[in-house]
């Protein structure tokens, strides 16, 4: 089964460096169209059920990588990590801007990630979606 994920958008961003490295941002999982619930980074105003989220681009590559902690997504989202747990792949239904702080850091030339299905990495920390730009 695949996951079905749209991300619509994130709450607070940090920049940390110009075209690599990795930006910090924090976001909810869940679509903003249902109220969070659901899959998806979603805007949100309870801080306490934020999580972070490391967005990576290595310099002259044309994918992007978005980290997810696991330990922080099942104690501030348990029920997220049934849709990321032992999946090799996502499903983007919808396409997905990313937020602004990574595209200016990484000077990236479209601020969006089309629709359609992108790796899923597992390792023992974190979940990994990797989306070619």
């Amino acid at each position: 089964m695949k996951n079905k994920i749209i991300f619509i958008s994130i709450a607070m961003a940090i920049s940390l460096s110009l075209f690599a490295g990795t930006v910090t941002t924090s976001g909810k999982i869940g679509r903003t169209s249902k109220g969070c619930a659901g899959l998806g980074v979603c805007k949100t105003q309870t801080t306490t059920s934020l999580i972070t989220l490391n967005w990576e681009y290595i310099t002259g590559s044309s994918s992007i990588k978005l980290h997810i902690n696991k330990l922080e997504l099942s104690q501030k989202q348990p029920t997220a990590v049934a849709e990321f747990l032992n999946k090799t792949s996502v499903t983007f239904e919808e396409e997905t801007e990313i937020p602004a702080t990574v595209v200016t850091t990484f000077n990236l030339q479209s601020n969006i990630i089309a629709s359609g299905t992108y790796p899923l990495l597992e390792t023992t920390d974190e979940y990994i979606v990797v989306f070619q730009l």
